[in-house]
């Protein structure tokens, strides 16, 4: 007597095989994706960071030289002669 054929189907068809191929490859590629964009939004904070940080430098320098002219421009005014007398006269006029 013959032995009978067992013919065992595959548990998971061709298709199926092939979709999970597809998103086993896809799958690291998105992780990487996610990993770029943080470090390049990382870079662009980092970027911004440093130019705020210039640019309030640069602020800070402006204002100090306005401060350096104000304080100039009083001494200035002390030393006129009309001012020292303290003629109050003078001064309404």
């Amino acid at each position: 007597m013959p032995s009978p054929v067992v013919t065992m189907k595959p548990s998971l068809g061709l298709r199926r095989r092939l979709v999970m191929l597809v998103v086993a490859a896809l799958v690291p590629m998105a992780g990487l994706l996610v990993v770029n964009a943080r470090l390049n939004a990382n870079t662009a904070i980092d970027r911004t960071t440093d130019s705020l940080q210039f640019a309030a430098g640069l602020v800070a320098a402006s204002q100090a030289r306005v401060v350096d002219s104000a304080h100039h421009l009083l001494r200035s005014l002390a030393n006129v002669p009309a001012l020292l007398n303290a003629n109050q006269a003078d001064c309404q006029r």
